[in-house]
């Protein structure tokens, strides 16, 4: 990669590192819905659906309307995978995605002692089908341009929103002033 793809993506405005929720809870139910729902309150909500389009959910605490889920434009460009990048020497960048699903507890940094027993365990877990993809220019740059049209439709829209509010407030002053004038030129 030409330099820390982190760092790219911070320029951007794209963001890692969200609470995913789990599809599969498991024993501690209870516990997890309610975790999630304290992280609700407190975060913005990221919306998705996966491969059988059901929705998932993703938490950050960057406002969305301004911010990009990497993982998201990973899962909708790219598919199912293992994604990784070296971001240094110790510390490396997961994204797991199933079946359409983001993996919850991926989609962050780790250190490269958990990333090497990660890869150990893989071929023996339930995701051991998914090929390992060493995240590469293509996969930044694919992304970083749909976010530049996304945020382009988004000033569009707001500019023609803008305009019509403008346009109806220049309209209903113009009305108002005619009909002063007529009721009271008499």
């Amino acid at each position: 990669m030409k330099n820390n793809f982190i760092q790219q993506l911070t320029e951007n405005h794209i963001v890692t590192g969200l609470i995913w929720e789990n599809a599969y809870s498991g024993s501690n139910a209870k516990d997890y819905r309610q975790w999630i729902e304290a992280t609700k309150k407190s975060h913005h909500q990221v919306v998705y659906t996966d491969d059988k389009n059901k929705s998932h959910y993703g938490y950050t605490d960057k406002p969305v309307l301004y911010h990009d889920p990497f993982a998201t434009y990973i899962n909708t460009q790219f598919g199912d995978g293992i994604y990784y990048a070296v971001v240094s020497e110790d510390e490396y960048y997961l994204l797991m995605i199933y079946s359409g699903q983001i993996i919850a507890g991926t989609d962050r940094l780790i250190g490269k002692a958990f990333f090497d027993e990660v890869i150990r365990v893989l071929p023996e877990s339930d995701y051991g089908d998914l090929e390992l993809i060493l995240l590469e220019d293509k996969h930044i740059e694919t992304v970083i341009s749909l976010c530049e049209k996304r945020k382009k439709r988004l000033r569009k829209q707001r500019l023609f929103l803008y305009s019509a509010l403008l346009l109806t407030a220049i309209g209903v002053v113009g009305l108002t002033l005619v009909l002063i004038d007529f009721f009271f030129s008499g």
